[in-house]
Formats: C-alpha cells, structure tokens, sequence
C-alpha cells in the first residue's frame, strides 16, 4: 500500500511500534488522534490529508 501526505499533515508527528498486520487498523484510528482524515486514492494508496 502507498501512504502519502499532503502539505497540512506532513509537519504532523506520530510515534510508536505498529504491527504489520494491524496496519490497516492503526491508519483507521489515526483520524481520532491527529487532526487528518484517510482519502483512499484509485491506485489503492491512502493519502493523510490534514483537516
């Protein structure tokens, strides 16, 4: 899967130990802890754009 960022989320930080197998999970809730929002893009990549 291709992760990207805009502009508004790239100066965001976020640290901590991810399984692998939960990625998919962990991206969910990233939207409840920084202020971005998960836009799924054609290709089947996900872009972190900022609120």
């Amino acid at each position: 899967m291709d992760l990207r960022t805009d502009a508004r989320a790239a100066p965001l930080r976020v640290s901590g130990t991810v399984e692998i197998a939960q990625a998919h999970d962990w991206l969910q809730a990233l939207p409840a802890a920084l202020p971005v929002r998960l836009v799924r893009e054609p290709n089947g990549g996900v872009l972190l754009a900022g609120r």
